[in-house]
């Protein structure tokens, strides 16, 4: 899920909530969601803060995802870095990019292909429906 989703999300709670209210409804379960969206999308920009600098000063970072069963990954500024923690599948900030419009099942597609062979995104087409 995206920044811009997780944005729209708490927006639409937030409008649903005060709707709720108007009309004298409970919206505690409601207002826990969108704190949770909220802390959410904090803690997803104390990542980025954090990439941007790792990236910026060293070149590289680990992360560790979620929606890769947890696994490590390392993302690199670009192809020229190097001393970077072996024996994980690397990313390039470019390939990331590509990433953001790809569904679950590309991504996890990709994340094996780059385990078993290293491969390099080039670019995602989309398939019509």
């Amino acid at each position: 899920m995206s920044r811009v989703d997780i944005e729209q999300r708490i927006a639409r709670g937030r409008t649903a909530i005060a709707l709720a209210k108007e009309k004298g409804l409970d919206t505690a379960s409601w207002e826990r969601e969108v704190a949770k969206l909220e802390k959410e999308l904090k803690e997803a920009q104390e990542v980025a803060a954090q990439t941007r600098k790792l990236l910026e000063t060293r070149g590289w970072c680990l992360w560790r995802c979620r929606g890769l069963n947890n696994e490590v990954i390392v993302v690199l500024r670009d192809e020229l870095i190097t001393g970077f923690t072996a024996g994980y599948p690397t990313y390039l900030e470019q390939e990331l990019e590509f990433l953001l419009e790809a569904d679950d099942s590309t991504v996890k597609l990709i994340h094996e292909a780059k385990k078993i062979a290293g491969a390099t995104i080039v670019d995602i087409e989309e398939r019509k429906k």
